[in-house]
């Protein structure tokens, strides 16, 4: 029996409006829920002077995803600061489309009032019997070579 499994893919996350100042760096870090709030994936992105990441992280059927956006001003010698988190769930925001931009404006930082973090996220499916294998999601900074579907 053949049976069709849809795949989330978190394919990019970046900031608009931010501040002019090249003083700040700027990373996120995601977290990725199932129905039931168990985590599924915990990531910190790098650290970077343009808020722009590419990735491939996916998860096997609808999740809630967090996001936590950060600053530091100035070097290494200084902090980490949350700047703020969105939560929404992949269900509501795919809303039956392959493949969905959402803008999230983020107004808590007086730095950057109009400040949005924008995430693209794009959905597949997969086809597995027995015989197949499917990948799994990176879990815990171990990759998961992936489980049979059946």
């Amino acid at each position: 029996m053949i049976a069709t499994q849809r795949i989330i893919h978190l394919a990019e996350i970046s900031a608009t409006d931010i501040p002019a100042s090249a003083r700040y760096r700027y990373k996120c870090r995601v977290d990725m829920f199932s129905n039931e709030s168990e985590t599924l994936l915990h990531r910190d992105l790098f650290g970077r002077m343009q808020p722009s990441w590419l990735m491939e992280l996916t998860n096997q059927g609808d999740c809630t995803i967090a996001i936590t956006f950060c600053c530091r001003e100035g070097d290494i010698t200084h902090p980490w600061q949350d700047i703020d988190t969105v939560t929404f769930d992949t269900q509501d925001g795919l809303n039956g489309e392959r493949n969905i931009h959402l803008e999230f404006p983020i107004t808590s930082w007086s730095d950057a009032p109009d400040l949005k973090l924008n995430v693209r996220l794009t959905q597949s499916t997969s086809e597995g019997s027995s015989s197949n294998v499917t990948l799994s999601n990176l879990t815990s900074g171990q990759e998961s070579l992936g489980r049979f579907v059946g």
